[in-house]
């Protein structure tokens, strides 16, 4: 009989639980003869034979036919350098140098200027400038043609610049003014380890990688991570370049018992940032060893001939060859802030501190509205529940009725990003109000003891710190392409041609509240709602003798609303148990 199957799979035996070892052989033996049948039995090579794993036999003469390498794994195996180091040890054992020793060029630039314009006002303005710049020496001693070394570090540089005023008014009245300005540049920028596109065109002339490269401000020999056999090219490059302004404005006024003093603060972060992921390709003996099921590859296969192959490895599923796409991010935020303390001597041994901070710091802010905003788990995603529910066994449904939560699929939820409306990614609460309590009590002489209490809020810019570092996740517009698997052993991803299939494009918002529909989402919280810390301290000092002083402190700090990952399509953990 000819059966038109898509994917056949061959019969087994499973032998019953306490089957003698006679039985037990032979039900192996008798699957063993059913897949033989099978595999010599089958003619068309559209369908699919799932016999579990793939035995290979090996080249004639254990060598690779000319007309099976890879053309341009061909190449990039005739590029790479001779062997560059003395070795070890008389063997020469590991005398291919394909890392580097990391050497830095640091320097640190700083410049203050102090100007008392008169009795009553006085100035200072302070210039720093620090370089860390990681080499990129050349080992292989110009032999690298498709610079193929990886490019490790980064530049680590960065400004500060900063200028600070103090005005007295009267012996009693002072007004101090400061304002700052930063630039941190972090990136892996170097451009004698750069390729052009035409470099590209010339090891790929199909063009697969095009639909990746806008907005990369570098490119690089993408990454082949060949295991034990070194990693090759660059798989991600950090470009980080973040700056910031702030205005701080304070007002002192001393009375006869009482020390007022009020404030408000301005920061502003702007810049630039993202984690480019190139190209990453996994290698490894896999590919040519003598089955697909647990292969001893201590004694069959080998990476560089799976390399000549061209073939790609897709049995990992943590470090799978993949391309991304990674747009450069814009994530600006400002933080203003208001704060009076009153520090008022209660008696001449005791001090009482009462202060009131405000602050607030919106949402992120994107000016191409990219950012993910929320997913509106009560908005129904139309058509969903019509498609999927009928589909779903109804002793499925009779088992998650059992859940003590949600106890059947809910089909909502509206992707939303960013828009002119709604241009921030958290709605925040402008009430952080921030209160703090101090005292100080001098006991004696020689005793003091002090107490206070303080409450703090999480900056925004904390809540979400991978948005200094360009790795928000953009969802839609930082599309993932992972490379085909392998079909029958047969890898259909090589060196030469790695995405037959295309790179999947950006979606951007093309598919609006549908965004994600069917993949796994990530988003924060909409209506921010960040950590509070409440910290508590006390403390009692005695002096000795000889002016030795000990101090017996107590801190304590209570979190409440810290954050957390919640995943809302889990089930219930104890119908895993039952069931």
């Amino acid at each position: 009989a000819h059966i038109g199957a898509d994917i056949i799979m061959a019969f087994d035996e499973c032998s019953a639980y306490g089957a003698s070892h006679e039985y037990a052989t032979a039900a192996m033996e008798r699957t063993h003869r059913w897949l033989e049948r099978c595999v010599a039995s089958q003619q068309r090579m559209d369908q699919a034979l799932f016999e579990g794993f793939v035995t290979r036999d090996p080249f004639p003469g254990n060598k690779i036919p000319a007309n099976r390498v890879d053309p341009l794994g061909s190449r990039l195996m005739s590029g790479l350098w001779a062997p560059n180091g003395p070795g070890d040890d008389r063997t020469g054992l590991n005398n291919f140098q394909y890392n580097q020793e990391f050497e830095f060029d640091y320097l640190n630039f700083s410049s203050r200027l102090d100007w008392n314009i008169n009795d009553k006002w006085k100035t200072f303005a302070r210039v720093s400038r620090f370089i860390t710049d990681q080499g990129q020496p050349d080992y292989t001693g110009g032999a690298d043609q498709f610079k193929m070394r990886p490019a490790q570090g980064s530049k680590r540089n960065g400004w500060n610049i900063a200028a600070d005023t103090v005005y007295t008014m009267s012996s009693t009245t002072a007004l101090n003014v400061r304002a700052a300005y930063y630039q941190v540049e972090d990136k892996r920028d170097y451009p004698d380890m750069a390729l052009a596109a035409s470099d590209y065109n010339n090891l790929w002339s199909n063009n697969w990688y095009q639909p990746y490269m806008d907005g990369r401000p570098i490119l690089y020999f993408p990454e082949i991570n060949m295991g034990n056999y070194g990693t090759y090219g660059v798989g991600s490059a950090w470009w980080q370049i973040p700056e910031g302004y702030s205005l701080h404005a304070r007002f002192n006024k001393y009375l006869q018992r009482h020390s007022i003093k009020s404030g408000s603060e301005v920061r502003i972060k702007r810049g630039e940032a993202a984690r480019f992921r190139f190209f990453n390709f996994f290698v490894n003996a896999n590919a040519t060893a003598n089955t697909t099921s647990s292969p001893n590859l201590q004694q069959v296969g080998h990476p560089w001939a799976s390399f000549l192959l061209g073939a790609l490895d897709t049995t990992n599923t943590t470090n799978f060859s993949s391309a991304q796409y990674v747009p450069m991010q814009t994530s600006d935020t400002e933080m203003y802030a208001f704060y009076v303390q009153d520090d008022f001597r209660l008696h001449e041994k005791v001090t009482l501190n009462l202060g009131l901070r405000w602050e607030y710091e919106g949402g992120l802010f994107d000016p191409e509205y990219r950012l993910p905003r929320e997913v509106d788990l009560t908005q129904p995603i139309p058509g969903m529940q019509a498609a999927i529910d009928p589909r779903i066994p109804a002793d499925v449904k009779a088992i998650m009725a059992e859940s003590a939560g949600q106890k059947s699929p809910t089909y909502n939820g509206a992707y939303y990003f960013t828009d002119e409306e709604n241009p921030r990614n958290a709605e925040v609460s402008p009430m952080q109000f921030m209160p703090r309590i101090g005292m100080a009590w001098s006991v004696d002489r020689k005793t003091a003891v002090r107490a206070g209490y303080g409450r703090f809020y999480t900056p925004q810019m904390l809540v979400n710190e991978n948005a200094t570092m360009g790795q928000l996740d953009l969802g839609a517009f930082s599309p993932l392409t992972p490379v085909l698997p392998d079909v029958q052993g047969v890898p259909q991803a090589r060196l030469s041609n790695p995405f037959p299939q295309g790179l999947t494009p950006p979606a951007g918002k093309r598919y609006g509240t549908n965004t994600g529909l069917g993949d796994n989402v990530r988003w924060d919280e909409y209506r921010s709602r960040p950590s509070i810390s409440d910290r508590f301290s006390l403390s009692v000092q005695r002096e000795l003798w000889a002016r030795t002083i000990v101090d017996a402190s107590y801190l304590l700090n209570l979190i409440g609303r810290d954050g957390y990952t919640k995943n809302i399509n889990m089930a219930d953990p104890r119908l895993r148990f039952k069931y």
